[in-house]
């Protein structure tokens, strides 16, 4: 028996590609990918494990040229507002990709702005594919998200049982390699 081990490879996959089945099989939730076009194009639809396509509801922020020179914030705040609006979701998440990373959008400060104005739950996720060379951060980047915006502290710690050991609540998701999964 193998045990899967990250390293560096050359792919073609980016963090996003390993964010996106993650937060896909998260119900009522609408996924924003704050990107280019290009980008974008994985959000049309997954290929679940059994092999049939589903529908996810997403918007892409389509960011341009000329939005890499006078920032891509703005097409965000559309973009949130929108989902809010026409979806009406429990959750929206935020993908950001290398552009909007790169050019320095400030999802934090959109998201501390709007999440006063719209009932869904904000969760960025900064999954821009340079900031590593282990694609399969994409995964640790949806973890750090939920548990920033969505895992409440409990009010007090609960003490260890007698036998020294607590309970620990594991999450898998949907993952793009099946060596991921098992």
């Amino acid at each position: 028996n193998q045990v899967a081990h990250r390293k560096f490879s050359q792919t073609q996959l980016c963090q996003s590609d390993f964010s996106l089945p993650m937060v896909n099989e998260i119900k009522d939730s609408v996924i924003i990918k704050h990107a280019p076009i290009g980008c974008g194009t994985m959000n049309m639809y997954y290929h679940a494990p059994d092999g049939k396509s589903r529908y996810i509801r997403t918007v892409n922020t389509n960011l341009t040229e000329a939005d890499v020179i006078n920032g891509g914030e703005e097409k965000l705040v559309q973009a949130i507002r929108f989902a809010a609006t026409e979806f009406q979701p429990q959750n929206i998440f935020i993908l950001s990709s290398c552009v909007p990373t790169l050019m320095g959008d400030d999802l934090d400060a959109v998201v501390a702005q709007l999440q006063k104005e719209v009932s869904p739950t904000l969760i960025p996720v900064y999954c821009a594919g340079f900031k590593t060379k282990i694609s399969a951060s994409g995964y640790d980047a949806v973890y750090h998200a939920l548990l920033r915006y969505k895992i409440k502290e409990p009010a007090k710690a609960r003490p260890l049982t007698e036998k020294g050991r607590r309970t620990v609540n594991l999450l898998n998701t949907v993952s793009v390699s099946d060596t991921d999964s098992k």
